[in-house]
Parts: C-alpha cells; structure tokens; sequence
C-alpha cells in the first residue's frame, strides 16, 4: 500500500499475518507491516476484517462492507460474498 489515497479502516492479525480492511479492498503483510500485497480486490470498499483460526478447521476470513460480508478459507485467494438479509 502506497501514498494517502487508500483509506484504512481496520486491521486483523492471523497467524504472523496482519490484514488491513482498506478503501481499495484487503490488503496482507507477512512482514508486520513492512510490504503489503492485495488479496481482495474485488470486495471495496472494506470496512472490517476478521481473521479466525480454528482448532482443526481452516483458517477463516471475514470481511465487511457495503457489498455485505464475504468469507474466504483459502488465505483470501476465493471470496464467497453472504447475504445479511
């Protein structure tokens, strides 16, 4: 992530991993925050994001914004987008 016009609105740690909920999607660091790459550019903006590591089971993504929320269990390759209604 580069210069002022990503907005942040939030971050989750996953792991080693910090995730950020961005204007311009979500966003990942396996570096604490040193380099950042995009690994949910299809859902923007975010406005949370949750990272659940489940004893057994995969680890989980969830993020939030005015598309709804979505739920990626691959480390955010795949987003499945959920109806709140």
């Amino acid at each position: 992530m580069t210069g002022s016009e990503i907005d942040v609105s939030g971050f989750s740690q996953l792991g080693d991993r910090v995730l950020a909920a961005t204007s311009r999607g979500i966003f990942q660091s396996n570096d604490r925050g040193v380099n950042w790459r995009s690994i949910g550019a299809e859902l923007h903006p975010v406005h949370a994001i949750a990272g659940i590591d489940a004893a057994g089971g995969p680890r989980v993504l969830l993020a939030g914004g005015s598309f709804g929320a979505a739920r990626s269990v691959d480390q955010g390759r795949q987003w499945t987008r959920n109806d709140l209604s």
